[in-house]
């Protein structure tokens, strides 16, 4: 081996990144780098402690150390925000990442299992000091994970979702849709763990990061807030426009500090979001040539995200149109019914998108989640019989639905009717009448759904205070959501439906959120007033000899719960989503990889042999 004291060339630098508790692992591991540089090793191990922070930002340093590097080590025996976030920015900066963890300390194994990230990029272990300095200087393969992935020109942003859908969230994703920004998403609900592979493609492939931080009186607030590290350091050591918000309880974790925005009312995120809009359209303009692909099969194979939503745009690629497609586009369904994970959201994303085809068609994609309709079962559900409860619930699904339906025409027609004489008046009073809805927002349908709920608690309160025992009449449950207005609404619609081929309310997501393998008792009913309202919008729209329909989509156990406790929903027109045709998932699967590069003639028999081996 050559000396190194046989040359004056600097040795390659190579960071390592660990807590600064407990004292036993921060003390192994600098001991272990001390035996490591005083060894025969071509490497130079540089701590962050030895890093000059005075008088500069606190991650300064430590940022330029690791562009620095040959490659990172990385202690994860405890996980720790700004090692994590070390990390990703070492990927995303091309560097190779060598975890470690400590054998002799009470791991961090719950966490990691329930973060996900670290137990796909693998790691050693050691014991002391001593067995850590030989593995270090054991010659170590420096080949970083790839992040050469095609920028996504059609859904440019990535956020990352909070555990829970919380109001902040909510505005969060509904500022964005109004900004225009199409994204894709890491979603907790619906996927267990994240995957660090997956995370790196999809921060590469975008054109800029919403990072939301939690405080830590949140539940999951470390779960999260590790998650949140791991990707702002990918998206900085990427350059990609970032866009970190934090609550105004709990401080900003020390490598994002000088990068987050804190915000005490929701509106505050409106300028920040805005601006990061004009970031993310700023990158597209100046975007570089797609990076170039890599030659393994391996390597840019994939076979799909957990969540539809992240692939609505190319979806209809490699979608396979079974029989659930016809009957649902022919309109011989109301509702559609699969376990989760079954493609009940896809195939949403794929009706709507064949119904829009036809412009002078209405298509209505209501994706609420069951979180916004807290208050309203908290407040109202708890304090009234059980034939209030059905009447109240049913009449405020008829009231948002025509309310939607007005929203939808009014924004499709919004370029066009000053120009179309027939349709002009009638838009005009569709106008007037939609917004003397006292709750009417130009958010998107799930802020609409939390403002006419909090409008119902409101009109409710101020209704209970007039009868000692609480108890309302189905007049007053009737007047509560402005019955007179609805009407009004009801025959404008209907008037402007003659311009018209039909109208689709599409409705998912409802159920997300609800409790698996048993919803509540008020979830179900919530349901099954929103089938009634449907059904009664249906039969009465389509009296008048328009074209309506209305669909949703639900989990298999909530419909199984549907049908106990609602005997006569047992004839409704439903289509049942399952897998088990062989040939069927074969087929989705050649398609899927038709869609990676295979010739569209690749028979399943012959290309699976080539990604997959034999389990002998």
């Amino acid at each position: 081996m050559k000396s190194k004291m046989a040359t004056n060339e600097p040795r390659p630098q190579v960071f390592a990144a660990f807590p600064g508790k407990p004292p036993e692992l921060y003390d192994t591991v600098m001991r272990a780098i001390e035996k490591a540089n005083i060894s025969d090793s071509e490497l130079t191990f540089h701590a962050w402690p030895e890093n000059d922070i005075a008088g500069r930002p606190l991650n300064q340093p430590i940022v330029k150390s690791i562009e620095k590097a040959a490659f990172v080590v990385a202690d994860v025996t405890i996980l720790n925000f700004n090692v994590t976030y070390e990390i990703g920015f070492a990927i995303g900066t091309k560097r190779r990442v060598y975890l470690i963890r400590n054998q002799t300390l009470k791991q961090d194994d719950d966490n990691i299992s329930r973060v996900g990230i670290f137990d796909t990029l693998g790691h050693v272990g050691y014991d002391d000091s001593l067995r850590l300095a030989e593995k270090l200087t054991a010659g170590i393969d420096q080949t970083p994970l790839e992040t050469n992935f095609p920028l996504d020109q059609k859904a440019p942003v990535y956020i990352l979702e909070t555990p829970y859908r919380n109001d902040d969230m909510g505005y969060i994703v509904s500022r964005t849709k109004k900004a225009r920004l199409q994204y894709r998403s890491f979603n907790p609900s619906e996927e267990v763990r994240m995957a660090a592979i997956d995370s790196v493609k999809h921060v590469a492939s975008s054109h800029g990061v919403i990072l939301p931080l939690l405080s830590t009186t949140m539940r999951d607030a470390s779960i999260h807030n590790i998650r949140a590290a791991f990707i702002a350091g990918l998206a900085h050591g990427m350059r990609k426009p970032t866009l970190i918000l934090q609550g105004q309880e709990g401080p900003v974790p020390l490598d994002v500090r000088d990068f987050a925005k804190s915000y005490r009312q929701l509106h505050e995120i409106d300028e920040y979001i805005q601006q990061f809009a004009l970031e993310v359209v700023d990158s597209m303009q100046n975007m570089e040539p797609p990076a170039t692909p890599t030659t393994d099969t391996l390597a840019r194979l994939t076979i799909g995200d957990p969540m539809a939503e992240n692939e609505f745009q190319t979806l209809n690629n490699y979608y396979l149109r079974r029989d659930e497609f016809g009957r649902s586009i022919r309109g011989e369904v109301n509702m559609v019914v699969g376990r989760k994970g079954s493609g009940k959201t896809a195939l949403f994303s794929q009706v709507r998108n064949e119904l829009r085809r036809d412009t002078s068609r209405i298509v209505v994609d209501l994706k609420p989640e069951g979180y916004q309709l807290v208050k309203l079962k908290e407040f109202v559900l708890d304090h009234l019989t059980d034939g209030a409860k059905e009447h109240l619930i049913t009449a405020f699904w008829e009231y948002l639905l025509f309310l939607e339906v007005a929203y939808k025409l009014l924004e499709k027609d919004k370029n066009s009717y000053m120009r179309d004489h027939e349709i002009h008046p009638h838009y005009k009073k569709l106008q007037d009448t939609y917004q003397k809805s006292p709750n009417v927002i130009l958010g998107d349908f799930s802020e609409r759904l939390r403002e006419l709920s909090s409008h119902v608690l409101e009109e409710y309160n101020t209704k209970t205070q007039q009868y000692n025992d609480g108890r309302l009449a189905s007049d007053d449950i009737t007047e509560i959501l402005h019955s007179g207005n609805l009407r009004e609404l009801r025959d404008n619609i209907s008037r402007y439906l003659e311009y018209k081929t039909g109208v689709w309310i599409l409705f998912d997501n409802l159920d997300r959120g609800w409790d698996v393998p048993r919803p509540a008792t008020s979830d179900i009913l919530i349901l099954r007033c929103l089938m009634d309202a449907g059904r009664k919008i249906q039969r009465e729209m389509q009296r008048r000899e328009h074209d309506f329909h209305c669909v949703v989509f639900i989990r298999n156990d909530v419909y199984q719960l549907l049908m106990n406790q609602s005997p006569d929903f047992g004839k409704e027109m439903r289509v049942s989503l399952d897998w088990s045709d062989a040939e069927v998932l074969r087929e989705v699967i050649r398609l899927r990889l038709v869609y990676n590069g295979f010739p569209p003639e690749t028979k399943f028999s012959v290309v699976w042999p080539k990604i997959c081996i034999r389990n002998l």
